[in-house]
């Protein structure tokens, strides 16, 4: 399914059809074959027997929408649940070693014999306290 952007009765206006999302698109169907007049989403309303897209905020905004075949490999399909991506919050407070975590800083304190040494190689700890 597909509703067309822009004021739909505004000649003026370029005319472009735009995709309803994976999630949508599949709901949008199952509902068309159950023979059921509309579904719902989260914003809007499509009425199968109008052919539109109803604005749930506001019923006079009304939209056509058409219904398409699709190939699966023509479209990409589109990420589901994503978010911009955010910076990863450290696991210890900042006022400690940013790459430690408070696990590893309480490690620390109760083995300072080993952490003491100078040119200490960490992977060696790993490995030994992993057999």
């Amino acid at each position: 399914m597909a509703v067309k952007c822009g004021s739909p009765w505004n000649e003026k206006q370029k005319k472009e059809w735009k995709r309803y999302s994976d999630l949508e698109s599949e709901l949008i169907e199952k509902t068309y074959q159950t023979k059921e007049r509309q579904v719902q989403l989260e914003q809007h309303i499509i009425d199968f027997k109008y052919i539109v897209q109803i604005s749930k905020s506001n019923s006079n905004k009304k939209r056509p929408v058409k219904r398409e075949v699709v190939e699966v490999g023509h479209y990409l399909r589109q990420k589901r649940f994503s978010y911009p991506e955010k910076p990863i919050k450290l696991f210890g407070s900042s006022d400690r070693c940013w790459k430690k975590s408070e696990f590893i800083f309480e490690w620390m304190q109760r083995n300072r014999a080993i952490t003491s040494y100078p040119n200490i190689q960490w992977r060696e700890i790993v490995e030994q306290a992993a057999k």
